[in-house]
């Protein structure tokens, strides 16, 4: 198997320019936001403090926006919110749409070292959240395969955003972005084969905060802001360089699995939970019938506890939906968990088995027994890469993916 050794620069620190928001190196002001674009708030673990904008989104149903999985990877589903249709991505939680299902992409192996990475461990950086309240704007149009093949090469494409405005990300106001970049298609199809990119221009390109935004011709989005890499060996990796491209994941590759979850029957497949030793919480899990047609769900198997059980054999008509709620309580010796709850379902349409992951972490516990590891924050050179790689995630907000040892 071909790999492709790369630095991987985790930007887990919120940039220091009075906790302003970021935006796209060389961009403009964009001169009409569309009702579809949106900014990925965080939220402190416990949800009563709004942390400010993480990650661009677009909303592609009336209950429904799409994200980089990364951007949700390792938080809860108290821990984000969204921001619709707005100029601006600063704080305002009387406006915050909240979220109730994570659905991350079930191939997403997730960011699990801090230092090194391969180019592959980005396959399917996608995710969908559930809104809590249908949005009366307009969804952005999804491409499809054929539209993604009648790309030209080198043809212009738009990205929107509030990444860094300047190569070091030090630059952040607060107003969205646009800029265009010279489309250059599956420019690591070998490695990456569900990854756009576009850039290589001086002094444009996408950039810290721009992550999960969409790439996109007229109305249409072909992408989805996942990471910057960097064509040369310099140790420290800029944005908007000629030697830097931006990677996008493809939307029109994974149009079948959008279409799937948003028409069918769909779960949260991922929530992540932070609390203290002997502090007990509980977190819901959502199975939700978008299909026209009834599912029948068998019993659900847990190996954490349920404070209850909703789902278990029920009949779920169109646009029904039921709750799971876990109790956890956090244990000393336990600092990073992993459990899954398991369901089966079946409709005239066929049958299908569902597996949904709750991962915790506990700062305070003193030591750890379980057999996962957490990826912390970090930076480094991976032994005699050639090339860079920038996660475009800005904040350090409850970004801690916990994956069993491999």
């Amino acid at each position: 198997m071909n790999t492709f050794r790369l630095i991987l620069i985790l930007l887990l620190t919120f940039p220091l320019a009075g906790l302003a928001a970021p935006r796209i190196v060389g961009g403009s002001d964009a001169s009409v936001v569309p009702g579809w674009m949106a900014s990925l708030q965080a939220r402190s673990a416990n949800a009563q403090i709004a942390l400010g904008h993480l990650c661009g989104a677009s909303l592609i149903a009336a209950d429904w926006v799409m994200t980089a999985a990364h951007c949700v990877d390792g938080a809860g589903t108290v821990e984000r919110s969204v921001l619709l249709g707005r100029l601006s991505n600063a704080v305002d939680e009387a406006n915050e749409i909240a979220i109730d299902q994570i659905v991350l992409h079930p191939e997403w192996q997730g960011i699990t070292s801090g230092t090194t990475a391969d180019l592959g461990l980005f396959l399917h950086d996608i995710a969908l959240l559930h809104l809590t309240r249908r949005q009366a704007a307009t969804p952005i149009t999804l491409a499809t395969p054929s539209e993604q093949e009648s790309l030209v090469r080198f043809q212009t494409i738009d990205a929107l955003g509030w990444g860094a405005t300047d190569s070091n990300g030090t630059r952040y106001p607060y107003l969205l972005q646009r800029v265009s970049l010279p489309y250059l298609g599956k420019e690591y199809n070998y490695i990456l084969p569900d990854h756009l990119f576009a850039g290589g221009n001086s002094d444009q390109g996408i950039c810290f905060g721009d992550s999960g935004g969409p790439l996109l011709s007229g109305n249409t989005q072909y992408g989805l802001s996942s990471f910057v890499l960097s064509q040369n060996s310099a140790s420290t990796i800029l944005c908007g360089l000629s030697s830097t491209l931006g990677g996008f994941t493809s939307v029109a590759d994974h149009r079948g699995w959008i279409l799937q979850q948003i028409q069918g029957l769909n779960y949260g497949n991922y929530q992540h939970l932070q609390l203290a030793s002997g502090e007990t919480r509980t977190v819901p899990f959502v199975i939700r019938n978008q299909d026209s047609v009834d599912w029948t769900l068998g019993s659900v198997a847990s190996d954490v506890t349920l404070a209850d059980d909703q789902c278990s054999q029920q009949r779920l008509r169109p646009n029904d939906y039921c709750l799971l709620q876990v109790r956890y309580t956090g244990a000393d010796n336990q600092r990073n968990d992993l459990r899954t709850l398991t369901f089966s379902a079946s409709s005239s349409r066929g049958s299908l088995s569902g597996t949904m992951r709750l991962e915790v972490y506990n700062p305070s516990a003193t030591s750890d027994s379980s057999d996962v590891t957490a990826s912390d924050s970090g930076s480094g050179s991976g032994g005699g890469a050639a090339s860079g790689l920038l996660l475009l995630l800005t904040g350090a907000w409850g970004w801690r993916a916990i994956r069993h040892a491999r």
